[in-house]
Order: structure tokens, then C-alpha cells, then sequence
């Protein structure tokens, strides 16, 4: 219990919520360049079967560039990602980011769901944080599994609702692997390096090993 309790407010001072019209759009600022002068970010992005958010996410960008998009995961009424693993209560796909050469930054987290008549609400950081990974031409590296957890607290009438939510972060990347070389076939499996995020090493509550 006093673990949850920390939890909750560890959320509460990292993220802010706000009532939104619909979800944020995905920026596509990256233009489509060609594999043999990309490289590719991959990995996996799901939910737990307790998840409320319909469309959850990590956005990330090119340093010193204003190029920036989202890794994205859907699972509403309308919108649904593909599913690669369903297993334990958990689900998700898999992601492959084909970007130029350089430098990158996972920078916020984005957690929307959808309630009907109510509107929609959204979590974010309230301050932006830096994650790097680098791409380097003709390989691909590895980021781990990310599956959402969402955050509940008691409202003013004693109901659960979410206040927040967080990634699991994992090493999966035998399991990965194999998704990424089924899918795109075109891809070398003699160039994947690891580049798994460390959650004890960011300190960051929106990322965590459980």
C-alpha cells in the first residue's frame, strides 16, 4: 500500500492531465529516406489488460533538428495498432523507426483516453526529459519493450480513475528480433546492437522495470 501511495504521487508531481477535444495529432516530420542510407530504432509498445487509455505514447525527435514523431500504440474504437504478442495479460506490436544518421531523444510520454460524451483526457510531462539512443547508418539498434501501466487514485466521490501512467521497460529482444526480421525481411540480422532504457540509471517514475 505505502508503495502505491508513492507511486501515485510521484505520478501526480511528474505528469499533468488535461481535458482535450480528441487525440493529439502525430507529428511526421521525417521524411521517408531510403534503407541504405537510414537506420532503423526498434522494439515493442503495448498494454497491460488494466490499461484505460485508448492511445498511448513516447515522443522522440533528432537532436539539434526539428524533426520529432511519436513511437504510438492504439487501442480504441476506431483506431487499432496491430497486436505482434498477446500473452499474460499483456499485449502490443512492434515498432520500426527508419530515421537518418545522428542523434535522438526519447523527450515525453503522451497517455490519452477517450470518454465518450465526457471528452478525453490526456497525460503528459510536465517538463520534458532526455532519453538518448544514436542511429548509425546500416544498423539497427534495439530500445526494449514498453508496456503501459496506467495510475489510479479515489476522486472526491471515493471512485478509482486514472491519474497518470508509466511504461514497463524490458529486455525482449530475442522475442523482438524475430518480429522486426518477419516484417521486413530487407533488414540485416547481423548489424542489431542493444540500447535498452535502464530505468534505475533515468530515475525517470514514466519509466520502470515493474
Amino acid at each position: 500500500m505505502k508503495n502505491k501511495i508513492l507511486l501515485v504521487a510521484a505520478v501526480l508531481v511528474f505528469l499533468s492531465g488535461c481535458v482535450t477535444a480528441g487525440p493529439d495529432p502525430v507529428p511526421k516530420a521525417f521524411q521517408d529516406i531510403p534503407l541504405d542510407e537510414a537506420g532503423i530504432a526498434f522494439g515493442t509498445i503495448g498494454s497491460d489488460s488494466k490499461s484505460s487509455f485508448t492511445r498511448m505514447g513516447i515522443r522522440y525527435r533528432q537532436v539539434d533538428s526539428e524533426n520529432e514523431s511519436m513511437i504510438l500504440f492504439q487501442q480504441g474504437y476506431f483506431s487499432i495498432s496491430p497486436l505482434n504478442f498477446e500473452v499474460n495479460g499483456e499485449k502490443g506490436s512492434v515498432f520500426v523507426l527508419q530515421l537518418p544518421p545522428g542523434q535522438y531523444e526519447m523527450y515525453d510520454v503522451y497517455f490519452h483516453m477517450d470518454q465518450a460524451s465526457a471528452g478525453s483526457t490526456t497525460f503528459s510531462s510536465k517538463q520534458e526529459f532526455s532519453v538518448p539512443f544514436e542511429i548509425k547508418k546500416g544498423e539497427s539498434v534495439y530500445l526494449g519493450e514498453f508496456i503501459t501501466k496506467v495510475v489510479k487514485a479515489k476522486n472526491f466521490l471515493r471512485i478509482s480513475v486514472p491519474v497518470g501512467g508509466y511504461f514497463k521497460v524490458s529486455d525482449q529482444l530475442e522475442r523482438d528480433k524475430t518480429y522486426l526480421l518477419e516484417q521486413n525481411p530487407e533488414i540485416s540480422s547481423e548489424v542489431i546492437r542493444s540500447d535498452v532504457l535502464n530505468p534505475s540509471e533515468q530515475g525517470l517514475i514514466v519509466f520502470r522495470a515493474e
